[in-house]
This record gives structure tokens, C-alpha cells and sequence, in this order.
């Protein structure tokens, strides 16, 4: 459900109950009519007010959680963020902000403004309940950026929780969320993903393992025949194939390894289709066969993770989110990305 616009409740309607016994044979069709129309005027002030509180709750939900993530930021702490986030979010956060800690990234440099604010609600007697929010945020004077926020709510008395998040690739329309005759995003199960869609979030998420798996294997970056060639496919599979071409110049063997990370996907419909949210996983493992890695006692000439020390190999577990505009079953258009976050979340050497 948008909060973008929120709607204004009627006002001057009248919404006491009229209380009553009429005498057999003295309602006429006028008194009929006139009441149907109380009726309905006092559904329409209750359905408005209804909306107006759920459009209420997203943007309140969306803005306390940016306000724990500028705590967590500006102080290059988890802490603020306990209770907040789980899933891909959790995962993402903590090893972005265990990074910029252990590599002196100053407090404070990824804290940011929310600006334009549009969410998207599914219906609040259906569980788990989604809320998807696309925010523009503004730092200083950098470009503002914009990112995809999904939160989760599994049962009633649950709080709100940022399960996924990622950031929209640039000059990208918004995803064209379809709504149903109240107003609220239309969640699809995967038994209808499958039955709708060109594929299943259990499906892109192969397949965008199965291309980056490709990409770091092969000597040119390949084109893929299911994703369109944008930044988040094509473009992430250059940059994947210079990391590895420039560590074979000093003698360094790199290889990639899908994992599952064990999260859920998710699927909210569009227009023509759905956008599917989906976590992976990969190692990165990178052995020094020429000579080892020289951990000096500073850290400075590698990440600061890794302790200093001799070492041959170098492993790198990382999660990645993406948001993939999935064609509808009967569609012939490619799926593409619109979104993606990625994060190291740990780093281990062996001698």
C-alpha cells in the first residue's frame, strides 16, 4: 500500500450510530436510502482512517529504523541496531560496519538523510505482513542514493524487522508495484511464483549464482540469455573477472564458491510481473601459491581482518541481496536486476 501521497480522511461526516426502533410500515424508501447512505459514508470514513493509520505505521517504521542505522553508523556500533534488523539485513550490516571499524574508516562517513519516502504495505490480517519501502537518502554533498527496504512482520504482536535491503541501481524507474482493490501489495506464495512468473525466487537465486559462478571462471565476462546485461549482471561480472585476472599477475589463484545462506526469498507483484528479492552466498578463496601473503604488524596493506602473520590462504564469506524485475510467465522479455547490496561478513587466513 503507498504512503507516499497519504489520503485525507473525509471530514464534517457525521459517524454516530443512529439508534432505533421504526414502526412496522412507517420506513419508507427515502428513510431506506438515507440510511444506506450513512451507512456507506460511515464505511468510508473508517476505511480512510484505516488507510491513513496504515500509511502512518509504514513511514514510522521506516524512519525509526533509519534513525538506529545513523546511531549504529555514526558510532560504528551494532548495538543501535539490536531489535531492528534479522536476516540478509543483519548479515549485511555487520560486516559492513565490522569492516569500516577494522580498517579505520571513520565513524559517521555512511550516516544519511531520508528524503522522498514510498512504501508499500500487504494486507494487515495476513501473516507474515511485508512492507517494502523505496527511500531516497541525501549525505552532505554526495549524490542522494536510493535504496530498497523490505521489512517483515510474522505474526501479530511481532515487531517490525528490516529483512532485506539494497540499494537501486542508478537512473532505474521504480518497480511498478501492483496493488489490489484496497490498496495493499499483492505478496505471491512460491506455489504461484512458479505458476505466474518465468521463474521462482528459488530459481533466480541459481541462477545468479550459477552466472557469477560462470563469470569468475571464464576468460572473457559472459553474457547472460535469462538476465539483461546491466550493472548489477554484466557489469558485476567484469569487475569479478578483473579481481581475478589482477590476482593471477602476483601469483594468486582466486576461486569462487556459491553457498546457500538459508534465507527466504520474496515476491511482491507488479504490472507485468513481480520483483523478486532474493539473498546468496559465496566464498572467495584466494591461495598465495607464488609467495605468502605478508600480514604486517600495522595491517596496512590488507584487510585488517585478517591478523598479522604468513599466510597461503585467504577466505572471504560474503552475502549479496538483489532485487530481479522477473517477467510474468507468459512474458518474453529478460529478468533484470534493479538492486543489489553485497558485504563481507568474514574473513579467515590459514597459514
Amino acid at each position: 500500500m503507498s504512503a507516499a501521497k497519504p489520503r485525507r480522511t473525509p471530514t464534517g461526516v457525521a459517524v454516530a450510530l443512529v439508534i432505533g426502533i421504526l414502526a412496522a410500515g412507517c420506513g419508507s424508501a427515502k428513510h431506506d436510502h438515507q440510511k444506506k447512505a450513512r451507512t456507506g459514508q460511515q464505511a468510508a470514513v473508517q476505511a480512510g482512517a484505516t488507510r491513513q493509520a496504515l500509511a502512518d505505521e509504514a513511514a514510522g517504521v521506516v524512519r525509526w529504523y533509519w534513525r538506529a542505522r545513523n546511531l549504529a553508523y555514526g558510532a560504528l556500533e551494532r548495538g543501535p541496531l539490536t531489535g531492528y534488523e534479522d536476516q540478509a539485513a543483519a548479515l549485511l550490516s555487520r560486516g559492513d560496519i565490522d569492516s569500516r571499524r577494522a580498517n579505520g574508516i571513520p565513524a559517521g562517513t555512511s550516516t544519511s538523510n531520508l528524503g522522498d519516502l514510498h512504501t508499500y504495505l500487504t494486507r494487515p490480517d495476513r501473516f507474515p505482513r511485508l512492507l517494502l519501502a523505496a527511500v531516497t537518502t541525501a549525505a552532505g554533498d554526495l549524490e542522494p542514493e536510493v535504496y530498497l527496504l523490505l521489512f517483515t512482520k510474522p505474526a501479530p504482536k511481532a515487531p517490525w524487522k528490516l529483512s532485506w535491503p539494497a540499494r537501486y541501481a542508478d537512473n532505474t524507474p521504480l518497480p511498478a508495484v501492483s496493488v489490489d482493490a484496497d490498496g495493499f501489495a499483492v505478496p505471491l506464495t512460491p506455489t504461484r511464483q512458479r505458476s505466474t512468473l518465468r521463474a521462482d525466487a528459488s530459481e533466480i537465486r541459481r541462477r545468479l549464482q550459477d552466472y557469477r559462478r560462470k563469470a569468475a571462471a571464464a576468460t572473457t565476462p559472459p553474457k547472460s540469455g535469462y538476465f539483461a546485461n546491466t550493472k548489477g549482471t554484466y557489469g558485476a561480472a567484469k569487475a569479478l573477472q578483473a579481481d581475478v585476472r589482477t590476482a593471477e599477475l602476483i601469483g594468486v589463484r582466486q576461486r569462487l564458491h556459491p553457498r546457500d545462506p538459508h534465507l527466504p526469498g520474496y515476491a511482491l507483484a507488479t504490472r507485468d510481473g513481480a520483483l523478486v528479492m532474493v539473498t546468496i552466498g559465496e566464498q572467495t578463496v584466494r591461495e598465495y601459491q607464488a609467495s605468502p601473503l605478508q600480514q604486517d604488524q600495522y595491517q596496512i596493506g590488507y584487510d585488517r581482518r585478517v591478523a598479522p602473520g604468513s599466510y597461503r590462504t585467504v577466505v572471504f564469506r560474503a552475502v549479496a541481496t538483489y532485487a530481479v524485475q522477473v517477467p510474468a510467465a507468459s512474458g518474453h522479455r529478460r529478468a533484470v536486476v534493479v538492486a543489489s547490496n553485497s558485504s563481507v561478513t568474514t574473513v579467515t587466513a590459514k597459514p
